[in-house]
């Protein structure tokens, strides 16, 4: 074979790319076999059920019936049969379905902000609540169940996965669906990097020649500018809805070329318990790919506070999440350095030449050509190139990529900015409700006026220095009565009083190229040079 290559000029990307473990299957669309993206159960289309928008009140009892036409039995049968039919429209004081799911995470429906969760549901083998009483109800879109005409000929297009009541779009379960889970602990920059990729998404998806046709539970009012700041991390201990994106093929068929993507969010503190990824990370087990984010300053040669290597923390328990859990799914990974712009600031503090070079392509835009759609292969391979330098730089023991390159089906490394700018951490010593913010790291005898200005959170004094730091009486302790005092440091190494202040607008680079590398194995777009 090596003979042969020499003979035939086969380059040695080409020879890295016959060595790539074939890409992992897709199992095709089967309507008889659709999965919740919420509690994975297997349905039907024709099984889904409907949350009715038509809701009764003021029922009538069945008694006030009786004694209204008792005397015509017909008549009374009918008014009696027209009352059970309104009673199954009334509000359910609760749906059990819905509830159950959601009580694994202590949440309760009503706590997602959905108005509707207690309405009716329409269930298509209950014909007493379709339109005439029989299948004319159930309305299909090319031979799939779209929506459902009631007995009260109200229509209704909210539905519904048959196991857990959780609300499914429109189309769910019509096209392929395809499954990618973002991961990382605390800090590594999962939150923002999503609002950033979905923000922007139809701009980089037109890059490779997609377009977006229907969006799903995307998070509102988390949009990333100037003069604001950050969005908080995602919360230890709930499970967030997934968000759902349809894209089409520039030039594809609406509804016939359409691929679903399902993106899920993890809690960083839930990504290094396996127990907790058990309960919070289901949908790990049923994701097609995994994108892993990394920061920086997890690994210790950048920051020494990061202690041995947290990043290894998070691939261990996933490995172990995975072979404990008796699954034979081994999903890509993109294991993705974030935040790759703040190597430029540390070239100050570290001799980065021993990293990387100032010139990298990690610091690099892709320059996209509107005459190329695809995944840009030539592009990967320099990023790949580079990345693979610096992790054996980073993680001389492979801890790392040995273990994600034995384990998971194909592994490959990025790096992203989802920002682009510097933020200005601020330190909040208030509440949420009225908070007031300071910046410890200029000056903090400004930090002190200032609190001595606002006057909201009882008198600020300024005691004897203590190890050289200036500190602040923050209140009262509710229980004891004692004053409360904390030094700066204390509050600035305090996470929870931090929250991060863009003061220019972002400016992402490279944030497209880890999903792209996904839709590119999982064969959704081609790969092309620019």
């Amino acid at each position: 074979m090596g003979l042969l290559k020499k003979i035939f000029g086969i380059t040695q990307d080409q020879e890295e790319e016959e060595d790539v473990k074939s890409r992992p299957e897709v199992k095709k669309m089967d309507w008889n076999k659709i999965v919740c993206p919420y509690c994975f159960g297997e349905f039907s289309h024709k099984e889904v059920h409907f949350r009715s928008m038509t809701v009764k009140s003021n029922v009538m009892d069945d008694e006030t019936i009786e004694e209204l036409w008792g005397d015509d039995e017909q008549k009374m049968e009918q008014e009696l049969k027209k009352n059970r039919i309104a009673r199954k429209f009334q509000k359910q004081i609760e749906d059990p379905e819905l509830k159950d799911f959601w009580a694994r995470f202590h949440i309760t429906p009503d706590q997602r902000e959905d108005e509707e969760w207690n309405y009716p549901v329409i269930r298509p083998s209950d014909k007493e609540m379709l339109y005439h009483g029989t299948d004319e109800g159930l309305i299909y879109s090319d031979g799939f169940l779209m929506r459902v005409k009631d007995c009260y000929s109200e229509d209704s297009t909210v539905r519904l996965c048959p196991h857990c009541h959780n609300r499914l779009p429109s189309t769910y379960g019509k096209h392929k669906v395809l499954f990618i889970s973002v991961v990382g602990i605390t800090g590594s920059g999962k939150t923002v990097y999503l609002n950033q990729l979905l923000e922007s998404l139809q701009k980089h998806l037109s890059c490779a020649g997609l377009i977006t046709a229907q969006t799903f539970n995307l998070r509102p009012n988390e949009r990333i500018a100037k003069n604001s700041f950050l969005p908080m991390s995602t919360q230890e201990g709930i499970l967030y809805p997934p968000m759902m994106i349809n894209i089409i093929p520039n030039g594809g068929k609406r509804g016939q070329d359409e691929t679903t993507l399902v993106f899920y969010d993890i809690a960083g503190e839930n990504c290094i318990n396996t127990d907790r990824l058990y309960r919070f990370g289901p949908y790990l087990l049923k994701s097609q790919a995994i994108i892993m984010l990394m920061d920086p300053k997890q690994f210790p040669q950048f920051d020494e506070s990061a202690g041995e290597n947290p990043v290894s923390n998070v691939v261990e328990s996933l490995i172990d999440f995975f072979d404990t859990s008796g699954t034979s799914q081994r999903p890509l990974m993109a294991a993705v350095l974030s935040k790759s712009d703040k190597l430029r600031e540390m070239m100050d503090d570290f001799t980065m030449d021993e990293f990387i070079q100032s010139e990298s392509v990690i610091f690099k835009k892709i320059q996209w050509n509107s005459a190329k759609k695809g995944f840009y292969l030539d592009s990967y391979r320099q990023m790949k190139g580079a990345m693979i330098s610096l992790m054996k730089k980073l993680d001389p023991e492979e801890m790392i990529q040995g273990q994600l390159k034995k384990f998971f089906h194909e592994t490959a490394f990025f790096a992203i900015s989802a920002l682009g700018v510097e933020v200005q951490p601020m330190y909040n010593i208030g509440t949420d409700e009225d908070p007031i913010y300071i910046d410890l790291e200029k000056d903090a005898e400004q930090a002190v006026q200032l609190l001595k200005k606002e006057q909201k959170h009882g008198p600020v004094q300024e005691p004897p220095l203590y190890k050289g730091r200036k500190q602040v009486l923050l209140g009262k302790h509710p229980d004891t009565g004692e004053d409360v005092v904390q030094s700066f440091e204390e509050i600035r190494l305090s996470n929870m009083h931090i929250e991060y202040w863009l003061s220019e607008n972002p400016d992402p680079y490279r944030i497209e190229e880890p999903l792209l590398w996904v839709l590119y194995r999982l064969h959704v777009i081609a790969g092309v040079d620019s």
